[in-house]
C-alpha cells in the first residue's frame, strides 16, 4: 500500500510538472508566432536604409480600420496598419530628406468627409515640405471626398475610359418603426428637444421637420467644405467646381478640360512618371512598410 501511494504521488506531481512545462512552452510558441507574423506583416525588405531616394505609395483603393489589429487573429495572420498609422507615417516622411515624393491609387468610392479632409491635411503638409504628389484614379463614384482627398496632387492621372460621378451630397436614415409594427414591438425612448433625431428611427415612419433640416443643414455644409477644398488646391473657383460636378458624369476628357485632372494614363504610366522625376536609383515604397527615421536622445526635435 505504501508503494502504492508512493507510485501514485510521484504520478500526480509528474503530471503537474508536465502540464506547466506544457503550459509555458506552449506560451513561448505562440509568442514566437505572434512576433514572426507582426514582423512579416512589416513587409519584405524595401532597400530604405541603402540611402535610395524614396517615392512612397500609397493604394487609397484599400479600406483601413482606424487602428491596426493589436489582438486576435488578426495579429497572427499579420494585422497590417490602421488609419492613424498611415496619417502619421506621411506626417514623418514629409520631414524625411529621403523621401522625395508620393504615388497614390486614389479611392475609387468615397472615403468619407472626415477621412478626407485628414488625407487632405497630411497631403498638403506633404507638398509644402517641397515634395510631389503624383496620383492615378480609375474613376470615382458616388462622393467628391475621395476627390477632395487628392485634390491638391501636382499631377492626376485618369484612365481611359473611366467616369467621375461626384455630383452631389446624400444622407440616408434607416427606418424601423414599420418593422416594429408589424412585430407588434412598441419602442420607448426619451428625446432630448426634437432635433436630438437619433430616436425617429424607432419611433417615426418618416423624417420630422427637425430631422429634416438637420441633415440637410448637414449635407450643405460637407458639400460646400469639400467644394471650397477642391476649388482651392485645383486653383479653380468654387462656381466653376459646383458647375462641373454638378453636370456629371464626368469622363476622362472632360475632367481634363475643366481643370480637375491633369492627363489620361494607366496606372503603370503614372507610377513610372513618379520615379522618373526622382532618378534612376529612386526606389519606391508603400507607406505601409516605410519606417520613419527615429531621433536620437538629445538630438533637437
Amino acid at each position: 500500500m505504501k508503494t502504492f501511494f508512493a507510485s501514485l504521488g510521484g504520478a500526480v506531481i509528474g503530471s503537474i510538472v508536465g502540464l506547466f512545462l506544457l503550459f509555458f512552452v506552449g506560451m513561448a510558441l505562440i509568442q514566437y508566432a505572434i512576433n514572426d507574423a507582426v514582423q512579416s506583416a512589416s513587409g519584405p525588405a524595401t532597400g530604405q536604409d541603402d540611402g535610395n531616394p524614396i517615392v512612397l505609395t500609397l493604394d487609397k483603393r484599400a479600406g483601413y480600420a482606424d487602428q491596426a489589429a493589436t489582438t486576435g487573429p488578426e495579429v497572427l495572420f499579420g494585422g497590417g496598419v490602421g488609419f492613424t498609422d498611415i496619417i502619421t507615417k506621411l506626417e514623418a516622411a514629409a520631414d524625411d530628406d529621403q523621401v522625395k515624393g508620393l504615388f497614390i491609387r486614389a479611392s475609387d468610392y468615397g472615403v468619407g468627409s472626415s477621412r478626407a479632409g485628414e488625407f487632405r491635411d497630411v497631403f498638403l503638409k506633404f507638398k509644402a515640405a517641397d515634395k510631389f504628389i503624383i496620383t492615378h484614379s480609375q474613376g470615382s463614384y458616388g462622393a467628391a471626398s475621395g476627390y477632395r482627398a487628392v485634390a491638391a496632387s501636382d499631377e492626376i492621372s485618369i484612365q481611359p475610359g473611366t467616369f467621375m460621378i461626384a455630383s452631389g451630397l446624400a444622407l440616408e436614415t434607416l427606418i424601423l418603426k414599420g418593422l416594429f409594427d408589424n412585430l407588434s414591438i412598441t419602442p420607448e425612448f426619451e428625446a432630448f428637444y426634437e432635433f436630438k433625431s437619433a430616436v425617429n428611427t424607432f419611433e417615426e415612419e418618416t423624417y420630422t421637420e427637425a430631422h429634416r433640416e438637420n441633415l440637410t443643414q448637414l449635407a450643405e455644409s460637407i458639400w460646400t467644405i469639400t467644394l471650397n477644398d477642391i476649388a482651392t488646391d485645383r486653383a479653380l473657383t468654387v462656381s466653376e467646381v459646383r458647375e462641373t460636378l454638378e453636370s456629371g458624369p464626368l469622363s476622362d476628357e472632360q475632367l481634363i478640360s475643366a481643370g480637375l485632372a491633369t492627363n489620361s494614363g494607366w496606372p503603370e504610366d503614372a507610377r513610372d512618371s513618379a520615379l522618373e522625376r526622382v532618378g534612376e536609383d529612386a526606389i519606391d515604397i508603400a507607406v505601409a512598410s516605410y519606417t520613419a527615421p527615429t531621433t536620437k536622445f538629445g538630438s533637437p526635435v
